[in-house]
């Protein structure tokens, strides 16, 4: 019997929502197995924040449900897409299709039917389930099944990290304004990319006057450009920083200093002293990552770049002449041992003092876990590890040919 599964990988998610890491799970448990693939079409695989659960779409004819664990949920769709966890990961949400209706289904529950319905967002309490949802010209935020608002369009909503404060982008005939908690802000042509404080207060966001755009950073105005993407907030909420585009050129906004031009920037990622900023670039078919306004080194492919706790060290996965490559810092890591050549590298991860980091790796068919002088059993596929606080164990999500596993590699004491 031929045996084959298919993974969208664009719709493949660790989680959603930030969790304290001493909740998350570090004991390794098989959370499903997948129905004969030679049935069922799976896709949409996610695992639950706390490593402890695992759901996912499986297609069966022309017919799609959603299975957690190896729960088959009764309602069967044309499709589904965007399955999420709630953070403490005792529920699920996720979008269903019927014809050319889409509704969010909860806990098993389907709401209304819409024209259209973006991604479900849980409440950091878990408790509240908010989208947005179109039916005709009306918009509305749908908040535990309850239509809010009578608008032409409703942007993706946001959470407070620490407080359950609620914000989205509003558009209306006549202008567009931002929904805080209980406030409003001030009114312009369009409106987008709410930034909350740790505190549920508005620290940022786009806004459109004349046909130009503006990133407002605690009520104060930027410089103007042609288009600008996602504010990212500093850790320590006293820095902004963001894309820019001005004719055909983007660049990386921090504060109000502009960064050098290029063909395409990313997200910006902030040092964990808020004193840096690195993001992916690209130029003349390179790519490559910036710390402050200085390009690194150029490669065929190149990652999202991730910070050590410690302020020195930036990494990230990259591609050179069909390889995969781990660079860390100054240092090109190019094998788990002499003769091992990857040929796909995974994002990495730190622990707490930075002194550890694990990554996926790929060599054929088969992906690992390298943690150290240890790596993993093989697998179809892994996800993203988290450490312990501990700082000696590193914990995924695999997939080994029908099981969905949560796994933990350990650091070997030294003898």
């Amino acid at each position: 019997m031929k045996k084959w599964i298919v993974l969208l990988l664009g719709s493949v998610t660790l989680w959603a929502s930030p969790v304290q890491e001493e909740e998350i799970s570090f004991r390794s448990a098989v959370l499903g197995e997948i129905p004969d693939p030679d049935d069922v079409k799976t896709t949409q695989i996610t695992f639950s924040p706390l490593g402890n659960a695992v759901a996912y779409a499986g297609k069966e004819g022309g017919k799609t449900f959603v299975y957690v664990g190896e729960k088959k949920g009764n309602s069967p769709f044309d499709s589904i897409g965007n399955i999420v966890f709630s953070p403490d990961g005792k529920r699920v949400a996720y979008e269903g299709w019927i014809r050319r209706k889409q509704m969010i289904v909860v806990d098993g529950k389907a709401g209304r039917q819409y024209d259209q319905v973006s991604a479900p967002v849980f409440s950091p309490d878990s408790q509240t389930v908010v989208y947005p949802a179109l039916r005709g010209r009306k918009a509305f935020l749908v908040i535990d099944g309850e239509e809010k608002g009578n608008h032409e369009s409703v942007g993706d909503p946001i959470w407070s990290t620490t407080r359950n404060i609620l914000a989205y982008a509003v558009q209306d005939s006549d202008a567009g304004y931002i929904v805080y908690g209980p406030m409003r802000s001030a009114r312009y042509d369009r409106v987008d990319f709410p930034v909350l404080s740790s505190s549920g207060t508005l620290a940022a966001f786009a806004a459109r006057e004349n046909f130009k755009w503006t990133v407002r950073f605690k009520s104060t105005p930027g410089p103007t450009f042609d288009e600008v993407g996602q504010p990212v907030l500093s850790p320590n909420e006293k820095g902004i920083a963001y894309p820019a585009r001005k004719g055909f050129r983007w660049q990386m906004v921090v504060g109000k200093e502009k960064g050098p031009l290029f063909e395409k920037v990313g997200v910006p990622i902030f040092s964990p002293d808020s004193q840096q900023v690195a993001y992916w670039a690209t130029q003349d078919s390179m790519e490559f990552i910036v710390i402050g306004n200085q390009p690194q080194k150029e490669f065929d492919g190149a990652g999202t770049p991730v910070w050590s706790p410690d302020n020195k060290t930036v990494a990230y996965p990259a591609r050179s002449s069909g390889r995969g490559i781990l660079i860390l810092g100054e240092k090109t890591i190019r094998f788990f041992k002499k003769g091992d050549l990857f040929d796909e590298v995974g994002s990495p991860v730190f622990n707490a003092d930075g002194s550890l980091y694990a990554y996926p790796q790929r060599e054929g068919k088969k992906w690992y876990m390298v943690f150290g002088k240890e790596r993993s059993f093989n697998y179809d596929w892994i996800w993203p590890g988290v450490f312990h606080p501990n700082g000696k164990s590193v914990a995924f999500g695999a997939f080994d040919r029908v099981y969905l596993k949560w796994r933990v590699l350990r650091q070997k004491a030294k003898r």
